[in-house]
Parts: C-alpha cells; sequence; structure tokens
C-alpha cells in the first residue's frame, strides 16, 4: 500500500483501508449487484437518465466533527475530478455537482449514463473526504491536500486511522463517533 487518498489510491490494499474509513454514497448490498444507501438515504434519476439526485442521511460527521453534507459532498467529488488520477475517470460522466440544499446533491451528466449508479458503488475513488481536513492542509504547491491524504485519513466510516507508515501493517481503531 503506498497512498491513502481515495481519489489517488487504486490498488486493493489501499481499498481494503479507506472502505473501513470513507464512505460512498450507495454501495452494493452484500455481495450482489443490488444498490444500497450509504451516506444517501435515497436517490432519484431523472427520465432522460443524465440527472441523479441523492438525499442524504442528517447530521454524519466526520472524523474531524465536520458535518458531512452535501456541500461535503460536492467539494469531496470535485476535488478528485480536479485531480485527475486514476479514480476520476469513474465521474467522467459527470458535468457538474450541485449541492441543492444541506441534504440533496444533484449530479448533471454530459449524457446518459446507466452504470453511473453502479460506479458510485466503486470500492477505489468515489469516497467522501472531509472538505475541513483537505482546507487544513493544503499548501500554495498542494491545494488538494494530497500529500497529507496519502498517509492520513479523515471520513465517516467505522473506523480511523491510528497510524500508517508505508511499508508497514496501517493500524486503525473503531470510531466512537460513527453514526
Amino acid at each position: 500500500m503506498a497512498n491513502l487518498d481515495p481519489a489517488v489510491a487504486n490498488e486493493p490494499e489501499s481499498a481494503m483501508a479507506t472502505l473501513a474509513v470513507y464512505e460512498n454514497l450507495v454501495r452494493y448490498k452484500g455481495s450482489t449487484t443490488e444498490v444500497e444507501g450509504r451516506l444517501a438515504k435515497s436517490w432519484e434519476v431523472s427520465a432522460d437518465g443524465k440527472v441523479y439526485t441523492f438525499k442524504l442521511y442528517d447530521n454524519i460527521k466526520f472524523q474531524d466533527g465536520t458535518v458531512c453534507d452535501a456541500a461535503a459532498v460536492k467539494f469531496s467529488l470535485e476535488r478528485m475530478i480536479k485531480m485527475n488520477k486514476g479514480p476520476a475517470k469513474i465521474l467522467a460522466a459527470v458535468d457538474t455537482i450541485d449541492a441543492v440544499d444541506a441534504v440533496t446533491v444533484r449530479f448533471n451528466l454530459k449524457y446518459s449514463y446507466p452504470a453511473f449508479l453502479y460506479e458510485l458503488c466503486n470500492h477505489m475513488g468515489v469516497q467522501i473526504v472531509s472538505p475541513k481536513a483537505v482546507k487544513d492542509n493544503a499548501t500554495a504547491d498542494d491545494p488538494y491536500a494530497a500529500k497529507w491524504f496519502a498517509k492520513n485519513m479523515v471520513g465517516t466510516g467505522p473506523y480511523k486511522l491510528e497510524k500508517w507508515a508505508v511499508g508497514r501493517p496501517i493500524s486503525l481503531v473503531k470510531n466512537e463517533s460513527y453514526w
């Protein structure tokens, strides 16, 4: 494992760690291809298949104490798109992302893409990171805090990073404030 940033990491070992600390809007139910909500409690797809609207659960918090709302989802996924690393291809069909209100996020696609919902279940790259952690650790030469996120994690998941160094086993602990 070489990187813990879900917007960059694309190898199985990193995915195992990021899935414990970060969450997607939706995921596959068990070992099926049925989609169920994770951060999103419901969603709708427009008749033309170009607009996906998700309603989030209320009061989910990142491990830094900030709220995971529609603005955080928009920020996190736009960060991934702008970084344009391997996982960004998952969102290639996205034209814009709107935070409609605190619990509603809307994806406007460039074209109808029936697999979009399934792409959001992907275990590599579509996980939501804390905007506060990005902003707190960004630098002039690293506006997306990619260097910091390569070795640190701030998500909404059931576990949080205790310690890790490249080439060493990762240590996760229970997230006591998990929703």
